[in-house]
């Protein structure tokens, strides 16, 4: 399957590489992946077509959309970044070495401080967030990504524990985000 990234205008860079993550092709410029991505940069020296399906630890879905948002932002576009996909980002971002080392402004830092600014100060961007890292905790652990929304979580809970309240009856299964709590407090008590 290729993808097409329609936001491309036709002042673009051509396509002249070919870079595959899973079962998706991307037709991009080199130059623009290469400028933002230390890894990319030394993949696309030698060869034209590249295939990332070495992250194969993070489910194809996950990893095809964060490698679009990576595309865009590497042709200079801001990529909309949601608390769903923040951390996928950011994670593909710290594995392709778009770093300030290679290129000043780059994702990893754009990612992180949105992160921190936009996601962390709100309990429900948060959560989504924190569900997020499920198929790539490894990732996201190395970042710190886990540890800020556990701190997160667990300080506005303690702040204001009405945002566990449940509207249900006392004799109902308790709702997910009491059972996310009390897992939260045990893992921040083992810390």
């Amino acid at each position: 399957m290729s993808t097409q990234l329609p936001w491309l205008s036709s002042s673009a860079p051509p396509p002249d590489v070919h870079i595959r993550i899973h079962d998706v092709s991307f037709h991009l410029n080199k130059e623009c992946m290469s400028s933002r991505s230390a890894t990319l940069s030394k993949l696309l020296q030698t060869n034209n077509y590249i295939d990332l399906s070495i992250f194969t630890d993070i489910p194809a879905t996950v990893a095809v959309e964060a490698f679009r948002l990576v595309a865009i932002f590497s042709y200079n576009h801001p990529p909309p970044l949601t608390s769903d996909n923040i951390i996928p980002v950011a994670c593909l971002a710290a594995f392709l070495s778009m770093t300030e080392d290679h290129s000043p402004n780059n994702l990893l830092k754009f990612t992180l401080s949105s992160f921190s600014s936009q996601i962390l100060p709100n309990w429900n961007s948060t959560i989504k967030a924190f569900k997020s890292t499920e198929p790539l905790i490894s990732h996201a652990q190395k970042l710190g990504l886990i540890d800020a929304c556990l701190n997160s979580i667990s300080s506005k809970a303690f702040a204001d524990p009405s945002l566990l309240d449940t509207p249900y009856p006392v004799d109902t299964k308790p709702l997910a985000c009491r059972r996310l709590f009390s897992l939260l407090l045990l893992l921040f008590l083992l810390q």
